[in-house]
């Protein structure tokens, strides 16, 4: 990874972590029902994501 996407991916966890993790997504994202932290895939449809705890 080159330096400039690091310091990119630095900023982007500082403003989510401050405003909440919808602060930055992508703009296919913006006007849509699709969770963009979740990949686009509703919260309960999560393939692959489970807990047995």
């Amino acid at each position: 990874m080159s330096v400039k996407n690091e310091l990119l991916d630095k900023a982007v966890d500082k403003i989510r972590a401050k405003f909440g993790d919808e602060a930055i997504m992508r703009g296919v994202f913006a006007n849509s029902d699709l969770k963009p932290i979740l990949g686009g895939y509703p919260d309960d449809e999560h393939p692959g994501i489970s807990s047995i705890l």
